[in-house]
């Protein structure tokens, strides 16, 4: 593919070059800037590249008019591997060639699944894990009609791809399947697939004409044994499982300003969303007026306190409340240990077990 770009870019300008911008007396003549100029910019649009090569020449004729190894040189070459190429002049101001490239067009690294009867491709880079359903304490869970995969922590938003896909087959025990915990951007998800038969470097190409509208597939592939096979679109399957990208907003009520510094740290570079309350009666100021956390995290020291706020904290319904190690022991001396010392006991990863534990993983939640 890059080459074949590089060799049409490449003509352009030589095109360019040769035909289009004018002598330097003919430029002097009409106003134009002795040198000519030829800009070369390159954007990202969906799933296609754009680049344009603009020049200040003449901008008349037909580009097919142009030489050999022009206009028509690097149309033949762009189609070739799925790409489009439009030409734009202007008289007397130039010309603009767009060269539209579909990046699906590459070799990847791809795992080969089967759902039901068939299989498909799935890009690595957007797998961030896979889980057995049958050994992992990975398991499927349905609230309020919907299905997740609740797996290390996290509750995701999921979907059996054979349902998706419509795909026939014999049934295969929930306890053999495969969840795919998937990324698109900022959004997190899970597809359920009968097996994962292995990894593959694949060149995807373009989808054919009349399948390019269809979002769950971002190209086609031909397997290791010659087979096709589609290739799954990340941002699709996110689309259709209807998966924001709202991230799992904690209440963290902590009154000391280093320790809210050291967890506001810790649990943004976790994907939280964090709000800080002083008091345990402010956070529950905070949870009458702004109802949208998904739970709070909350430092008592006793059990009978624990008991009181966990119950009152239940009542807004939320995902779960979470103890906060106390930071300083709860000791006359704790506090007078100093900041530095408390800091290196500061224990992160325990702190993110606890929430993943009580089901307040940093997964992105789902628009429903």
């Amino acid at each position: 593919m890059f080459g074949a770009v590089r060799e049409a870019l490449a003509e352009l300008i030589r095109d360019a070059i040769d035909q289009a911008i004018e002598p330097p007396e003919e430029r002097r003549r009409l106003g134009k800037p002795e040198a000519g100029r030829i800009l070369l910019s390159a954007r990202a649009e969906a799933d296609q590249a754009v680049i344009e090569v603009r020049d200040d020449g003449r901008g008349v004729g037909d580009p097919s008019g142009r030489s050999q190894g022009g206009v028509a040189f690097a149309r033949a070459a762009i189609e070739d591997i799925g790409g489009s190429v439009a030409w734009e002049g202007r008289p007397g101001e130039g010309a603009t060639t767009t060269l539209i490239i579909p990046l699906a067009v590459a070799a990847v690294c791809a795992l080969v699944v089967e759902a039901g009867a068939d299989r498909f491709v799935v890009p690595r880079r957007v797998v961030g894990d896979l889980v057995m359903l049958d050994s992992t304490g990975a398991r499927l869970e349905v609230v309020q009609g919907r299905l997740f995969l609740r797996a290390k922590g996290d509750c995701s938003p999921a979907a059996r791809l054979s349902a998706m896909m419509q795909s026939p087959g014999r049934p295969t025990p929930e306890a053999s399947q495969v969840g795919l915990l998937m990324g698109a951007g900022n959004r997190r998800f899970a597809i359920v697939v009968d097996a994962v038969t292995g990894v593959q470097d694949l060149m995807v190409k373009p989808l054919p004409g009349p399948m390019r509208h269809t979002t769950l597939f971002s190209g086609a592939a031909i397997l290791q044994d010659g087979s096709p096979a589609l290739v799954l679109s990340a941002t699709g399957l996110a689309d259709t499982l209807g998966v924001d990208a709202r991230r799992t907003r904690l209440l963290v009520v902590e009154a000391v300003q280093p320790f809210q510094r050291m967890l506001e740290r810790t649990l943004t570079e976790a994907g939280y969303e964090v709000q800080f309350a002083a008091t345990m009666n402010e956070a529950l100021d905070a949870l009458i007026h702004s109802p949208q956390f998904d739970g709070v995290l909350a430092n008592w020291n006793e059990a009978a306190s624990a008991e009181i706020w966990t119950r009152r904290l239940g009542a807004f319904g939320k995902a779960g409340s979470v103890r906060l190690p106390d930071l300083t022991d709860g000791s006359e001396g704790g506090a007078a240990r100093g900041f530095a010392a408390v800091a290196g006991e500061f224990d992160r990863g325990g702190i993110l077990d606890a929430l993943r534990a009580a089901g307040l993983g940093s997964g992105w939640k789902s628009a429903a």
